[in-house]
C-alpha cells in the first residue's frame, strides 16, 4: 500500500514538472506576457508571376528578343551531320535570362521541308555586365 502511494506521488510530481516545462517562460514565472511578436513572410517567384514583364532594351544597336544571324545566311543545300539539318548558321540575341540581361548564341538549321529549327543543346547564354 505504501509503495502504491509512493508511486502515485512520484507520478503526480512528474506530471506537474512536465506541465511546467511546456509552459511559456512568462507563465512559468507568473508574469504577464506583454510582448507582441509579429512575423511576416513574403515569397515572390518571378518566373511564375504573370504580371512581371521585363522591358525591351537595345544593346550594341540590337533590339532585345530578336535573333540576328552572326553572318550572312547562305542557302547552298549543304547537309550538317552533327546538327542533322541543312544550311546551318549561327545566330544571337539579347534577352533576359534568370532576371538578368544576357546574350544567347545558338545555331539554326533547315529541315528537309525547308522549315527552320534549332537543334537540341545548341543554345548558350552569357550574362551581360
Amino acid at each position: 500500500m505504501n509503495s502504491t502511494r509512493t508511486y502515485f506521488t512520484v507520478m503526480g510530481a512528474l506530471a506537474l514538472l512536465s506541465a511546467g516545462a511546456v509552459l511559456p517562460a512568462s507563465a512559468q514565472a507568473a508574469l504577464p506576457n506583454q510582448s507582441q511578436t509579429s512575423i511576416g513572410v513574403s515569397v515572390r517567384v518571378l518566373d511564375n508571376d504573370p504580371n512581371h514583364v521585363h522591358p525591351e532594351f537595345t544593346y550594341q544597336g540590337h533590339a532585345s528578343n530578336q535573333w540576328y544571324p552572326a553572318a550572312q545566311i547562305t542557302r547552298a543545300n549543304t547537309w550538317d551531320d552533327s546538327r542533322q539539318g541543312y544550311d546551318c548558321y549561327k545566330a544571337f540575341q539579347y534577352t533576359w535570362v534568370d532576371h538578368a540581361k544576357a546574350r544567347q548564341d545558338t545555331t539554326f538549321c533547315f529541315d528537309p521541308a525547308d522549315q527552320q529549327f534549332e537543334p537540341d543543346n545548341a543554345r548558350v547564354s552569357a550574362s551581360l555586365k
